[in-house]
């Protein structure tokens, strides 16, 4: 049979074997000693549940506890033994006690050692603090009423009602509000309302690049927002637009659109305009296409845009685009573009090409080009002519070259040859200005008088040999310059050029020849006139020169015998 005790000061309850009856038996919480059948103690007629909690009443007051209601009641009540488990068998042994003058005597009349007493204060007070939590953060309103002083029985009987009626809330004891309340009450829980279904703005039709007539919402999509204009920039790149009624507006549209591209470009272009705008483009749009075609902006989408551009014109053959188209004409770039656009552009670029015929700009695929075109275009040689005839006279010695080439590949034209030859002229500076080949070729085709003097006067300069001057003279048939030749028989270096020339001067070389030989104070020359006269004179020419000069150099035996071997010759030719 197990007995309940209740220690008087901690309260706490606990379950010992009735052999231990009128025996001390210490408090498994505070130790205090607790004696069954006394004051303090409580006893129970019915055994404890092994899995019955005990319950720690929130009454407990500090100082002296009060004997509970059980405990008043008489002695302590037996009921059924149960069995003591090891932990209490231990607990339930009486403790040997010991004098100390320092033990005070409790309200229960039981001694207590002065530190003993002071260090359980502490734990008593911990103790409660901890069950007061417990039971007001697990019992609620439990626990509260419980640590506000109710009694055992009142707690018993507050737990069942809230375990019988556990929604049961306390009666409200303000009296009731009858005022209309218009705000609904609040619902933690209220009614779960699905979301409304998804309907999504239903798409528009799409634009059909296959049908012409969606012309019409293009443009308005064109007009609208920038950001909406995608779709009908996309119809237009598919589209056809030959053909379509509303070409002329929407290349007028597009064209506003590239005028402002062209004043701020980005910086990575824009195909989603220029494109369009380059397939649906008409000759009212061709301002537009020169400003793209004139842009000098090097990116891989402006070179792409420059080059369709000039295509575009080309095609339209309209003369605004000509200018721009030709000055890209030879470059590395752009001009294989420009030469196409320039070659079905057709005779209307003639009269801008026409100016590149004898161009020397590096590398001089520019001045090949130009003579491709004009001659695709059947220039008339007249026109070709006059533009050479310009270029003689530039001070752009390349530029020169070029037409020197072409006049020395030319027929002369008797009309304008010697206004050829007098601009022959400012191409010759000195005797190596006749390495260039063209130049003498063009002065043996278009020479005249007007450059016989230019030549002497280079003759004359160089001492030293003028094999292509003297050359240039002979061909001539001046007789000034054939003149300037005999002069040069006397020359070391010039001897045997000058010979030949005279014997290709024909009957122009002896008046030539008697002159310079009347005229020299140059005794080695005299006797070259001499000898020369022996080949080429005439009895009428030579022989009375030769008297004269005879008689002025009686003295000289050598030149007396030349003399008389030039007579001899002359003599035997009988002319």
């Amino acid at each position: 049979m197990a007995i309940t005790l209740q220690c008087p000061r901690c309260t706490h309850e606990q379950k010992i074997d009735d052999s231990k009856a009128g025996k001390d038996v210490p408090c498994k919480i505070c130790h205090h000693l607790i004696k069954p059948g006394g004051a303090g103690a409580k006893t129970t007629s019915k055994p404890a549940p092994a899995s019955e909690k005990k319950a720690s009443p929130a009454s407990v007051k500090a100082g002296a506890p009060s004997p509970s209601p059980a405990a008043a009641e008489g002695p302590a009540r037996k009921s059924k033994p149960a069995p003591v488990d090891d932990d209490d068998a231990d607990d339930a042994k009486p403790r040997k006690k010991t004098k100390n003058p320092d033990d005070k005597r409790t309200s229960t009349g039981i001694r207590k050692p002065a530190e003993e007493s002071s260090g359980m204060a502490y734990i008593l007070i911990g103790a409660g603090v901890f069950v007061g939590l417990a039971f007001l953060c697990g019992g609620g309103g439990l626990g509260a009423y419980f640590l506000l002083g109710s009694s055992k029985d009142e707690v018993r009987q507050i737990a069942q009602n809230q375990d019988q009626e556990p929604n049961k809330q306390a009666p409200d004891n303000n009296p009731p509000d009858n005022r209309p309340n218009n705000n609904p009450p609040f619902n933690p829980n209220p009614p779960f309302k699905p979301n409304p279904p998804f309907n999504p703005n239903p798409p528009p039709d799409r634009l059909d690049a296959n049908n012409p007539k969606d012309a019409d919402r293009v443009i308005a999509m064109l007009k609208g927002p920038a950001q909406d204009r995608g779709p009908a920039l996309n119809w237009l790149r598919d589209a056809n637009p030959d053909n379509n009624p509303r070409r002329a507006q929407v290349a007028l549209i597009l064209d506003g659109m590239v005028a402002e591209y062209v004043k701020n470009p980005p910086p990575l272009g824009n195909d989603g305009v220029i494109n369009p705008f380059l397939k649906w483009a008409t000759k009212d749009n061709v301002p537009t296409l020169v400003s793209l075609a004139d842009s000098d902006r090097f990116t891989v989408w402006d070179n792409r845009y420059r080059q369709e551009s000039m295509k575009l014109l080309g095609k339209f053959k309209d003369p605004r685009g000509v200018a721009p188209i030709v000055r890209r004409l030879g470059n590395a770039f752009d001009g294989g573009a420009a030469f196409d656009a320039l070659m079905e552009m057709g005779p209307v670029a003639e009269s801008a090409v026409l100016p590149l015929f004898n161009d020397a700009s590096f590398p001089g695929g520019r001045r090949d080009s130009a003579r491709k075109l004009v001659k695709a275009y059947n220039t008339q040689r007249g026109a070709i002519l006059d533009q050479c005839i310009k270029d003689l006279d530039s001070a752009d010695g390349g530029r020169r070259g070029g037409a020197l080439q072409w006049i020395a590949q030319s027929e002369p034209d008797a009309r304008r040859k010697a206004e050829v030859a007098k601009l022959l002229n400012r191409s010759i500076e000195n005797e190596g200005s006749f390495r260039n080949r063209d130049l003498v070729t063009a002065i043996e085709k278009w020479g005249g008088p007007e450059n016989v003097q230019k030549l002497i006067q280079i003759l004359d300069a160089n001492r030293l040999g003028s094999r292509e001057t003297i050359r240039l003279l002979g061909k001539l048939r001046d007789p000034e310059g054939t003149k300037a030749i005999a002069r040069q028989l006397g020359n070391f270096f010039n001897g045997n050029d000058a010979r030949q020339a005279l014997k290709d001067a024909g009957n122009l070389a002896e008046p030539a020849v008697v002159e310079a030989m009347l005229a020299t104070q140059d005794g080695r020359a005299r006797a070259a006139y001499v000898n020369y006269l022996g080949e080429i004179g005439t009895r009428m020419g030579s022989l009375k020169a030769l008297q004269v000069v005879a008689f002025r150099h009686q003295n000289d035996r050598q030149l007396a015998q030349a003399i008389q071997n030039a007579v001899l010759a002359i003599n035997a030719r009988g002319k």
